[in-house]
């Protein structure tokens, strides 16, 4: 049995950033460890890219190393001709490392997510075919498909700030309701501003926040249903929602480690 990461994985494009989150659950038969599954690289102009992925834990971190080499070795190069050298290296990945293996064979998913000047990208795959994203969200995973519901509904709505938060919540929120996604969430953005990525004390404080939603979310679904409840009372339903903004922005603004 190859350790696994059965991994909730995603990537956001946002206004001016990109933003990549993962579980950190690996698994191998019955143990449950935490490991890095994201992977951020920088090029010698400034440049940035982010990689995480699902599957093999040896094998998703030779591939993300790579790719960042291919990345770094083109810092010249715009971000779409760097599609060809990486789908040329997952299929000679798959080549050599997957596919002499008849059974049982190990495999991963990649989501990619680059900054370059102002040029934003991002790539997922599956088996040893990259895709560009055709929309400016991607996931992979056991918990791939719940995520993306997820994310279809509320990205769009989102800048560049409110999706490192967003991003946080959709790992949260695969977490409670898929088998095999656990352990904290790592996150890593990066925008016109540089280089960040979510603490563990922020991303435990959003964790305890995000369990709130869930009572809003039946205030205020009961408040629309015109229910005349208290906790469906429009005053109520209004300071539940600044309240819960309030300690999203402390979090976000505090140097919490």
């Amino acid at each position: 049995m190859y350790p696994v990461s059965m991994t909730i994985a995603l990537g956001i494009i946002a206004g001016e950033g990109i933003i990549v989150a993962a579980d950190s659950e690996v698994s191998e038969d019955m143990t449950r460890i935490s490991g890095m599954k994201v992977f951020p690289f920088d090029d010698s102009t400034g440049g940035r890219i982010i990689i995480t992925g699902s599957g093999n834990v040896h094998y998703l971190e030779k591939a993300a190393w790579t790719i960042g080499k291919i990345f770094k070795d083109h810092p010249k190069d715009p971000l779409d001709d760097l599609e060809a050298p990486m789908q040329a290296y997952l299929e000679t990945f798959y080549e050599t490392h997957i596919i002499p293996f008849t059974h049982d064979p190990p495999d991963i998913a990649l989501v990619i997510a680059a900054k370059r000047g102002s040029e934003l990208r991002g790539w997922s795959s599956q088996l040893s075919v990259l895709n560009p994203w055709t929309v400016p969200c991607a996931a992979v995973g056991i918990g791939e498909i719940h995520a993306r519901a997820v994310l279809g509904t509320l990205v769009r709505a989102c800048d560049f700030e409110s999706a490192k938060i967003m991003a946080a919540y959709v790992i949260w929120l695969v977490k409670q309701r898929i088998a095999y996604c656990g352990k904290d969430t790592h996150v890593q953005f990066f925008g016109e501003g540089g280089t960040y990525g979510l603490t563990l004390g922020q991303v435990r404080a959003l964790d305890n926040i995000f369990a709130d939603i869930k009572y809003l979310e039946s205030s205020l679904w009961a408040h629309v249903f015109g229910s005349k409840s208290a906790a469906a009372d429009q005053n109520f339903v209004h300071k539940f929602i600044e309240d819960l903004k309030r300690e999203c922005a402390s979090v976000m603004s505090s140097k919490v480690g």
